[in-house]
């Protein structure tokens, strides 16, 4: 019996083909930047509409101080014309009434404070009396009809030569542990500002105070208003024709 040897034909090793996409995982690059990418858009977008809003507020900005400036300039005309009428009222009444009258009005209306006052200095003295007022009782007309230089908000700004600003009485140095705080504090005064009447030459005449029954704060353009109201009563105060007249020979 023959023996069947069965041969093997060796069969050639066959290369298989590897797919490399199935073996290393790709990474698709816009899918993996779309963060990356958003975020650094959305950065971008921001950085532009912020320099947008700078320029938006440096405009605004330029634009807000022309129109100070304007009001200012326009302000002052007014005075100019406002104090020539002062002027040639007190010089044809022989009386300051108007005049101490005229300046609590524009102060009222300028700050819209609640009260106000008028203290002119005693040449004798050097002392503040309250020459006009506005809404103020018996009791504080007592008190601070002779106010001596350095005390209280009003004395103060004759000795320091400038504005007074009193946010708030209760809180404030210039009154603890003093009569005067009771006294403002009954009549229902929380804050006060007391300005010096000083006049272009720098010689003041007076000082003139608006109280408020809460606590309050001068805003720049209310302070400027209140410095030229000031001035322009000074001045006509202290013009040479003025002075000549008897009408200052008890301040």
């Amino acid at each position: 019996m023959k023996e069947n040897n069965v041969a093997v034909a060796a069969q050639p090793f066959n290369s298989v083909a590897v797919n490399k996409d199935r073996i290393t995982p790709r990474f698709d690059d816009r899918s993996e930047n779309t963060p990356v990418d958003a975020i650094t858009i959305g950065a971008n977008r921001m950085h532009l509409q912020s320099n947008g809003m700078i320029r938006q507020t440096k405009a605004l900005h330029l634009q807000t101080m022309a129109l100070l400036k304007k009001l200012e300039v326009e302000l002052e005309a007014h005075s100019n014309v406002e104090a020539e009428i002062l002027e040639q009222a007190v010089f044809s009444n022989g009386d300051l009434d108007p005049a101490l009258k005229w300046v609590i009005d524009i102060s009222l209306r300028i700050t819209g404070a609640d009260r106000a006052n008028i203290q002119l200095v005693d040449r004798a003295s050097g002392d503040l009396h309250i020459a006009a007022q506005c809404g103020f009782s018996r009791p504080f007309l007592d008190f601070f009809d002779h106010v001596h230089k350095g005390s209280a908000a009003c004395g103060g700004a004759l000795r320091r030569r400038q504005r007074v600003m009193v946010e708030d009485v209760t809180q404030s140095p210039i009154f603890w542990r003093t009569d005067a705080l009771e006294v403002l504090l009954d009549a229902r005064v929380r804050a006060v500002q007391s300005s010096p009447l000083m006049a272009s030459s720098g010689a003041i005449v007076g000082v003139f105070s608006t109280h408020w029954s809460c606590p309050h704060r001068l805003s720049d353009q209310e302070a400027k208003q209140l410095d030229l109201l000031a001035r322009t009563f000074a001045n006509c105060m202290t013009c040479p024709s003025l002075e000549k007249t008897s009408l200052l020979s008890g301040i």
